[in-house]
């Protein structure tokens, strides 16, 4: 007897059909609990990275604002800059005093100038440029108990030009944010329950902040604020979630493509089988 080889049975190939759809199904339905446990698990892998980010930056602003003992870090005398004072070193070319009264305060620390101190101003933009390298960060800041914002980013630190919608992103150093001024974001709340902030700015944009205290000496001064867009965060939740779907159900096909391969071999190891046995009958048989 000759052992058929080539294409299934018509009964093997529906068995193998109705396999390959059960088999298709059921990683299809493992991918989404998968997917839903993956996404806590992303989410604080996300949230965990921007906290170490603040950190560093929480610590270097420490060490830096220690090391600058002639300036008055703890000073608060917000005084708004002068018309003149804010034509002549902000604006690149000239106002109108409507507009200068329309643009959001604007100050300056003049008691103590301790944000106008050439030196102090150039270390704290080495440190927050230098998270800048890293695409999913908008900005990192260091920002005082009450929501000002000494230094910007180089980015944010344009001359005025007159054009609101151009300023309002172009110029953003030497400003009290209010919503910042949010104890979850000043003692460092969201740091301590591994959380982020949920901030809108007033371009309109929301960002999730994560924020690290920092001390002068035992003393809180403000916090180290790390910030993405909401857009990045969702896009790397949903591309982990692609990533493992498709990993699943490659899986999935990966099986299905075996499986005629499968029901070939068991097929011939079931016709082997049966001609062992129908032999030793015939020797029994012969034999008897």
């Amino acid at each position: 007897m000759v052992i058929e080889k080539g294409i299934l049975g018509n009964n093997e190939r529906s068995v193998s059909r109705r396999s390959s759809i059960i088999i298709m199904l059921f990683f299809l339905v493992l991918s989404i609990p998968f997917g839903v446990l993956h996404t806590k698990v992303i989410r604080d892998k996300f949230i965990s990275r921007f906290h170490a980010v603040a950190t560093i930056g929480a610590k270097q602003a420490s060490f830096l604002f220690e090391g600058m003992d002639k300036l008055d870090m703890f000073d608060t005398d917000y005084k708004r800059i002068g018309y003149d004072e804010f034509s002549r070193d902000y604006c690149a070319g000239p106002i109108s005093d409507e507009y200068y009264s329309a643009f959001p305060g604007k100050f300056h620390t003049l008691k103590t100038s301790y944000d106008t101190n050439a030196e102090l101003v150039t270390q704290i933009t080495r440190i927050q440029e230098s998270f800048l390298v890293y695409p999913d960060i908008e900005f990192a800041l260091c920002i005082d108990k009450n929501g000002y914002v000494p230094v910007h980013h180089l980015k944010n630190r344009k001359l005025i030009t007159g054009d609101l919608k151009k300023d309002i992103y172009g110029n953003r150093d030497k400003r009290i944010l209010p919503s910042l001024a949010h104890e979850q974001v000043i003692m460092g709340e969201v740091y301590k329950a591994n959380k982020m902030y949920e901030y809108e700015r007033d371009t309109g944009k929301t960002y999730m902040i994560a924020a690290a205290p920092i001390y002068i000496k035992g003393e809180l001064w403000g916090s180290f604020i790390v910030s993405t867009c909401t857009d990045n965060y969702h896009r790397a939740v949903e591309n982990m979630i692609m990533k493992i779907f498709t990993a699943i159900l490659s899986i999935g096909l990966l099986v299905v493509l075996l499986l005629p391969v499968m029901f070939k071999f068991s097929r011939k190891r079931t016709i082997k089988k049966r001609l062992i046995i129908k032999k030793e009958r015939n020797i029994k048989k012969d034999g008897v």
